[in-house]
């Protein structure tokens, strides 16, 4: 059967996983160098997670080497590109995924490029944290902002995210089990989604920022969190 090129799967190469590398490398060059820029005028909060998400940047480096360092093996497919909760119909039982245009912040030849599914998933996990922040905040807006309330509310928004992700990512697992893209070992797997998550993180830094700021704190926390997850849950403490 005749496959467009355009859709044709593509083997993830050691071409690719340099390619790869180099490029999560130049993203925490420019992104790094953006949080240095607006340092002065976040508020104290934020100002607190840019401070210790510049001061690892080492450890970011080491994170995206273990892309590079091992062959692993996947293969690349065109893929959604920017998958989130605001791109889901949930109707009748069903669920219908729209809006496949890709980053609108990334050049149609940059989107065309295939990539390991994993990434919409990564895309999909750093959502659910979006949503549980945001509706924290609008508890916090309306009953008041005092510490205690702030740190329970952070207490359970951290068990149901970390509830609703696991199901999300349990079931995909048992879905995609077989699928000629998702590495083999387990380690592999965790290597591959990592790099993703911090990919997405980091291309968030800069959106949020500029456009949604009261929501900017999610992808530098996410950022700390891959880094070091107990370090993370105690700041803000």
């Amino acid at each position: 059967d005749y496959i467009d090129p355009a859709f044709a799967p593509e083997p993830f190469n050691d071409f690719y996983r340099q390619s790869l590398y180099h490029g999560y490398i130049a993203l925490t060059s420019r992104r790094l160098e953006f949080l240095r820029q607006r340092y002065a005028d976040m508020n104290p909060d934020l100002r607190l997670l840019a401070a210790k998400v510049l001061e690892q940047e080492n450890e970011i480096v080491a994170k995206f080497h273990a892309v590079f360092a091992k062959r692993i093996g996947s293969w690349r497919t065109r893929y959604h590109g920017r998958l989130h909760l605001g791109h889901l119909l949930v109707t009748a039982g069903d669920v219908v995924i729209f809006d496949f245009e890709g980053d609108p912040h990334q050049h149609l030849s940059e989107r065309r490029i295939k990539r390991c599914p994993l990434r919409d998933v990564a895309s999909m996990l750093i959502s659910f944290g979006y949503a549980a922040q945001a509706v924290l905040r609008q508890i916090l807006a309306a009953e008041g902002s005092d510490a205690s309330l702030r740190n329970t509310l952070r207490s359970w928004g951290r068990f149901w995210y970390s509830h609703v992700t696991a199901s999300f990512v349990r079931g995909y697992w048992n879905t995609a089990a077989g699928a000629r893209y998702l590495p083999l070992s387990q380690a592999d797997q965790q290597t591959l989604f990592d790099s993703y998550l911090l990919e997405r993180a980091l291309m968030d830094v800069r959106a949020d920022i500029e456009d949604k700021p009261e929501l900017s704190g999610m992808p530098l926390r996410i950022i700390l969190h891959l880094l070091d997850a107990e370090s993370e849950r105690k700041i803000g403490e």
